[in-house]
């Protein structure tokens, strides 16, 4: 029996773009990937290449079907597994004579009920003929498989054994911690130039190539640190295969730097540049990366299918743009009520301000008017009543000190009227806090998954900060 409490963990990261060519002619990514990782055992990545001639006009239909059957086949394998490491013989004839042959089968099978409910239509045909004849129609009404054309690379690991599965083109190396670069399947000889095997021939079972790996302890320091998976695309876009082989080396080296996660951010930057300089075709790579306890500060939640996590970062940036669209006109219209409070706390600061000096005039007015009746009280005292410049000048300080009191009064009312809208100035802001607490919240939740889409919300931010 297999041993399901071993400690050993393996992650896996991937994506696939569409290349630089089917770009300019239109043509749809007809590549696809699919992976299975649940908690523990077993992890499953499987990556197909829809084929790029005409009489294979659903290709990116087949290659979808493919990953999927291979996924679901090799998941059902492994639960019947009652295998251990020393029977590695046996498996690798179980996956051979009936792993292969019904894989292959279910993938028919799959394609026959899609032609089932969608049969080829006129405008097909059209395009097919206008390309390679009439020949070219004949051979796909005699095997329809051929327009489902795709090839299908299958990995499988276990607690104590991994599996290589390759039907046709594409790439599968390992890399060990030593940064040697191997292949587990060596190159098909029958494949030259763009010819192919393919889950389209009526034997293509036949054409599978496997490779069982022990992974017992006995073996566990020989076993890979990271193995690439990719379609013909990527190595083609390489001038040699030493060129190749050292972008193994490469990866190892920047996830042990960067992190697994950090990597797989910028595959897709990588792919495109290779595909554009390079081979112009679609690339898909998968990395599955054995962990050690020293990367896990690097993992975050690995999502089961890429499928569903492209799915679910759609879903986060719909609920953010209906989030923003809700709040927007509340935000713009707390911003404009904060602009007129500002500006209205501006006038009561310089209202203050005058009443504090105007205070002051006026104690000093009242002190001067003191000082001045106990002067005249005593010049009276000692002569007759008469009019005089003082009492003119008595009469004026005391005019001037009422109109000072008249506007002290008005400061007092203005800032009785001003105090509620100083208490909602600090209520606007509190909202205000709060709806940018959730708009962040939100964004960085969405930023895990999507580096462009938080470039550009950042950049929104800062002119709403500016703005503000």
């Amino acid at each position: 029996m297999v041993d399901r409490d071993m400690k050993t963990q393996w992650h896996f990261r991937g994506t696939s773009i569409r290349g630089a060519s089917h770009i300019r002619k239109e043509i749809v990514n007809q590549d696809a990937i699919s992976s299975e990782s649940g908690q523990g055992f077993p992890l499953i990545l499987a990556i197909a290449d829809g084929h790029g001639s005409a009489k294979s006009f659903r290709s990116h239909l087949g290659s979808q079907l493919a990953v999927e059957t291979a996924t679901e086949e090799f998941k059902g394998f492994y639960q019947k597994c009652q295998f251990n490491s020393q029977e590695l013989d046996f498996i690798l004839d179980s996956i051979t004579t009936d792993l292969s042959k019904h894989l292959v089968n279910k993938w028919r099978q799959k394609v026959d009920e899609h032609i089932n409910e969608n049969t080829f239509r006129e405008e097909e045909w059209t395009k097919l003929i206008a390309k390679d004849g009439e020949t070219a129609k004949q051979a796909v009404e005699k095997n329809p498989y051929l327009a489902y054309g795709a090839t299908l690379l299958t990995v499988l690991v276990t607690e104590s054994f991994i599996v290589y599965f390759q039907l046709g083109d594409g790439d599968i190396i390992c890399v060990d911690s030593q940064g040697n670069t191997t292949r587990p399947i060596p190159p098909d000889k029958r494949l030259i130039a763009n010819e192919t095997t393919s889950l389209c021939r009526e034997t293509a079972w036949k054409d599978v190539r496997l490779k069982v790996q022990d992974l017992s302890l006995d073996s566990l320091s020989k076993s890979p640190e990271i193995i690439l998976v990719s379609t013909d695309g990527y190595a083609n876009s390489f001038s040699s295969e030493s060129d190749f082989l050292q972008v193994g080396k490469d990866y190892l080296q920047m996830i042990r730097e960067q992190g697994l996660d950090k990597v797989a951010e910028d595959l897709p930057e990588f792919l495109n540049y290779s595909s554009e300089n390079g081979s112009g075709d679609d690339i898909t790579l998968g990395i599955i990366k054995r962990i050690f306890p020293k990367d896990k500060k690097f993992i975050s939640e690995v999502s089961k299918n890429p499928l569903e996590e492209e799915k679910k970062i759609e879903e986060d940036m719909s609920i953010k743009e209906k989030v923003t669209n809700d709040i927007e006109p509340q935000l713009q219209q707390i911003i404009s009520q904060q602009k007129e409070i500002i500006q209205e706390n501006k006038l009561l600061k310089t209202l203050l301000f005058s009443l504090v000096v105007l205070g002051a005039l006026g104690i000093l007015a009242n002190i001067r008017f003191l000082f001045f009746l106990n002067s005249a009280n005593s010049t009276v005292s000692k002569t007759e009543p008469s009019p005089s410049s003082e009492l003119i000048e008595l009469n004026k300080n005391i005019q001037d000190i009422n109109k000072s009191l008249e506007q002290i009064s008005e400061i007092k009312k203005t800032i009785y009227y001003m105090s509620p809208k100083i208490e909602l100035l600090y209520d606007e802001r509190n909202q205000i806090n709060k709806l940018n607490e959730s708009l962040r919240e939100l964004t960085e939740k969405i930023d895990i998954y999507n580096p462009e889409y938080r470039k550009n919300s950042s950049e929104k931010k800062d002119t709403r900060k500016e703005e503000s």
